[in-house]
């Protein structure tokens, strides 16, 4: 079960967005939002719980993805440039010698 693997959230969410859907004869697709070194079989693990269908679906996307779509393809803006400076400068926080870590590698 999904919950066995301490997917709570996910399961919760997959829960309501499922229903909501169904409520408003809409789509649905979760997205699991993660840094491209995590989780990279959750997809598998995850969705195997799932049933899904066409109007139904759980992904795994990754912030490098989304960094990379921008960059590549949106038009130059003010915008832009905020977004793509907030990831090349965001940090998780210093490491054992006190340095701070970058949140990406792009």
């Amino acid at each position: 079960m999904a919950t066995d693997e301490k997917k709570y959230e996910l399961v919760r969410n997959w829960l309501l967005g499922s229903w909501a859907s169904a409520q408003l004869d809409l789509d649905f697709h979760l997205v699991n939002l993660v840094r491209k070194q995590h989780e990279k079989d959750i997809a598998l693990r995850f969705g195997r719980h799932l049933k899904t269908n066409s109007k139904r679906s759980f992904v795994r996307w990754t912030w490098e993805s989304i960094f990379d779509l921008v960059s590549e393809h949106a038009p130059q803006s003010r915008d832009k440039q905020k977004f793509m400076n907030y990831f090349e400068n965001k940090t998780t926080g210093d490491n054992k010698d006190g340095e701070l870590q970058l949140a990406f590698t792009l």
